[in-house]
């Protein structure tokens, strides 16, 4: 089965208009859940539960992110016959920033995993930096770092979490004289089957020094139907 997914900006990921945390995982649920026409109808406590954030977390959000330009707020009115009058509705949300081209394509799976808003910045950065045919990227700690405007120390934290649920596998990659390299970073989530995760883990961590021997097992196993989703 394909992957399901949604486009992201990258600017929402690099955090361009310096966003609070927060104020991310909320667009992420807009992206995800907009028309064809760019617009997501939906109450409040729907949203924050989607977002895994309170109603006032979710109303702080979306006011930042209106105030950044990525959305408008049209407010809808019914006819109440008990009232005589016209009554507040669910609020419309357009989307206001395009997402046709600099964007990342995120799994919908992502949007059930109650991250930290910093932990999912983390693996939201690790996702841009794929070459979209590959299920690979290989930022360096310190770029990450720079480009969430985070420490060093958070990112390598946010990344052992993300490891530990089973979301990606990290390589320690080391250069010909030894010397340390920016680690690979594979995309494993969309392997349902976890009993077959052992296998991957064990094809990395077998001193396999091929550039891309790890996404070629994995591809390798996927065509042939090892593994399940």
């Amino acid at each position: 089965m394909k992957e399901k997914v949604f486009r992201l900006p990258n600017a929402v990921i690099q955090n361009s208009d310096n966003l609070h945390p927060s104020t991310i995982s909320v667009a992420q649920v807009f992206y995800a859940n907009m028309g064809k026409h760019r617009k997501f109808t939906n109450c409040l406590a729907n949203i924050a539960a989607m977002s895994f954030k309170c109603v006032d977390t979710v109303r702080q959000a979306i006011e930042e992110l209106v105030k950044a330009g990525y959305i408008k707020k049209v407010y809808n009115f019914i006819y109440s016959d008990a009232l005589g009058k016209s009554v507040y509705a669910r609020t419309t949300y357009c989307i206001l920033k395009p997402v046709e081209e600099d964007y990342t394509l995120v799994p919908y799976a992502w949007l059930k995993q109650d991250l930290t808003p910093c932990t999912m910045q983390v693996l939201l950065t690790c996702r841009m930096f794929m070459i979209k045919s590959d299920l690979r990227s290989f930022p360096s700690l310190r770029k990450i770092a720079a480009l969430i405007r985070v420490s060093k120390s958070t990112v390598c934290n946010a990344l052992a979490c993300i490891a530990e649920l089973g979301i990606l596998l990290i390589e320690h990659c080391q250069k010909e004289n030894k010397a340390y390299s920016s680690n690979s970073y594979h995309m494993i989530h969309h392997i349902c089957d976890k009993s077959v995760r052992p296998l991957i883990v064990r094809c990395v961590t077998q001193n396999l020094h091929e550039a891309f021997s790890c996404t070629e097992y994995i591809q390798k196993r996927l065509s042939s139907g090892m593994f399940s989703f």
